[in-house]
């Protein structure tokens, strides 16, 4: 049975102890609204916020939601009343509560404010006839959970039948769903690290699983998908890497480059989503691959 269909999430969600933040006096509380839609594929509303100066979401991705009110009964309710001023929906006439996700620890880009976010999650019984959104929202979507972690969207899946190409990945596990952690070896090598891991333990799994690899493939183009969102201040994932192990891990890469590839190395940004600990990882993994 695929997890992504809604009695399974159901399922999950009924069996999961939730993580809870310390909500302080100087503590704010925000709620967002994450609606599926149930059906072959199961779907998930999203918006693209307006960009608007002074935002500290301006451009991106979300979720309706938004800050607790001090007329709010609930965070329930936020979740509710903030999806209706958004985008027109209401809640409790369409869709179904199924429960609150854990809570998330966020820092607002360009503000020195303590916020906790609480996912509200819903399933849509019934289509409203519109949705209307507000100045807030440039455009609302739906995205298929089966797309967004298919396999075929991940880089693994896409050469995991080409032996000419050598993948080399660390990661939180378990955290996303389906994520592999099988290593088919001169291929494929996963090393998973549990939450919590701190530098040592990433340093350790690149020693004696990547290194031995890419010595013995010998790469002619090394290709880094450069994500720091495993860094000790990025709320992402609950990895503990600081900037050193950015600096680290590249400097290891750059030495297999110089061995075999003429020192050949193509370097994309992937994840990172703490603006401070993003800049200062980015300008190590620069500074150690220049």
């Amino acid at each position: 049975m695929s997890i992504l269909k809604i009695d399974s999430i159901i399922t999950r969600l009924n069996g999961h102890q939730r993580d809870l933040e310390d909500v302080g006096d100087g503590t704010r509380e925000a709620a967002v609204a994450a609606i599926l839609r149930p059906g072959d594929h199961t779907e998930a509303l999203f918006i693209l916020r307006a960009s608007r100066e002074g935002d500290p979401w301006s451009g991106q991705m979300a979720f309706p939601g938004g800050h607790k009110d001090p007329e709010d009964i609930s965070i329930r309710h936020t979740a509710e009343r903030e999806t209706w001023e958004e985008i027109g929906l209401d809640l409790s006439r369409h869709a179904r509560h199924l429960g609150e996700l854990d809570q998330i620890r966020v820092r607002p880009r360009g503000r020195n404010i303590d916020m906790v976010v609480t996912p509200v999650l819903y399933v849509l019984e019934s289509e409203p006839a519109m949705l209307n959104p507000n100045h807030e929202v440039a455009d609302i979507l739906w995205g298929s959970l089966d797309e967004m972690y298919s396999g075929s969207s991940r880089t693994e899946e896409i050469f995991h039948d080409t032996p000419g190409v050598l993948m080399c990945s660390t990661f939180q596990h378990p955290f996303f769903p389906d994520t592999g952690c099988e290593t088919v070896p001169g291929h494929i090598i996963n090393a998973p690290l549990p939450a919590g891991s701190d530098g040592g333990a990433f340093r350790a799994a690149v020693e004696s699983a990547w290194l031995p690899a890419l010595a013995d493939f010998q790469p002619e183009l090394v290709m880094i998908s450069a994500g720091f969102d495993a860094h000790i201040e990025d709320d992402m994932t609950g990895l503990c890497l600081v900037d050193g192990d950015f600096a680290w891990v590249t400097r290891q890469i750059r030495a297999v480059a110089e061995t075999s590839a003429q020192g050949r190395v193509v370097s994309v940004l992937e994840g990172g989503y703490a603006p401070a600990a993003l800049g200062r990882s980015v300008a190590a993994h620069l500074n150690a691959l220049l």
